[in-house]
């Protein structure tokens, strides 16, 4: 992706802003304006990133109420709700907030203590449907003499978000490895830009994953980390045996018909 190329971002960070821009244009094309707006993103989110490296350090925070009730967090070991004081008080990425709070939690002596016994773990569950269609197809890419309609339901708390509200499944996915910014909820074009909406930044730790989106309000969600894999391990096989036991038929997803021509 344009967002996380590393070339780019260390001509930006070397001062090569003229250089950056011919090589974004030439692996990503846009014009002039749409090439500036996201050069100028990746140095905020640079520089949102240097500032998080500097928040590790304890010694670093000023703000005496804000060390108050975050030392007072992490003496009673209520790990969760100082990652949510840090991401309330400082814009960077959760992921950082998870690394900050870790950082000093070790460097005040209470990283033996911190726990996720605090907090009410919530439902996380896929749930799917498969239809075949054995009419031939005409795709961009390749012709088919026949496909699966895949459709998948996504449980989040007391949440049933249908496949139909366009669901990422690759992006939820993704989102089992590790911590990040994943577009699970998205347009029905595909981009998640067009529709209005925002990543889902998740962070794993200590056998929990915690959301936090603010697509559906501004929310917070902390689920069973076996429980969040182990969901979409079992689609990922079913997906798998889909395509083994087919292997001439294509599997489409909701988004996939929304963006054939």
């Amino acid at each position: 992706m344009a967002k996380k190329d590393p070339v780019i971002r260390d001509l930006l960070r070397a001062g090569h802003k003229f250089a950056a821009t011919n090589l974004y244009r030439q692996r990503y094309g846009g014009g002039q304006e749409e090439t500036l707006a996201a050069l100028e993103k990746m140095e905020s989110e640079d520089r949102i990133e240097r500032e998080a490296v500097d928040l590790d350090r304890w010694d670093q925070i000023t703000d005496v109420d804000f060390r108050d009730a975050m030392e007072g967090l992490l003496r009673e070991g209520r790990l969760v709700s100082a990652i949510q004081l840090y991401r309330a008080k400082y814009p960077a990425p959760l992921r950082f907030a998870k690394r900050g709070v870790l950082a000093w939690g070790e460097e005040l002596g209470f990283d033996g203590l911190l726990s996720m016994d605090e907090e009410t773990v919530e439902t996380f569950d896929i749930r799917w449907r498969v239809t075949l269609h054995p009419q031939k197809q005409f795709l961009v890419w390749k012709q088919a003499e026949a496909f699966f309609e895949l459709r998948f339901d996504l449980q989040v708390a007391d949440q049933i978000f249908e496949d139909d509200f366009a669901l990422s499944w690759w992006e939820l996915a993704a989102s089992e490895a590790s911590d990040g910014e994943y577009g699970i909820f998205t347009c029905g074009c595909g981009d998640m830009g067009c529709g209005g909406f925002s990543a889902v930044e998740v962070v794993h730790l200590d056998g929990r994953v915690l959301w936090y989106d603010t697509n559906n309000w501004t929310q917070w969600h902390v689920f069973e980390e076996d429980t969040y894999l182990a969901a979409i391990s079992r689609f990922d096989v079913a997906l798998l045996e889909l395509t083994q036991s087919h292997p001439t038929a294509l599997v489409r997803f909701y988004l996939d018909f929304n963006n054939t021509r």
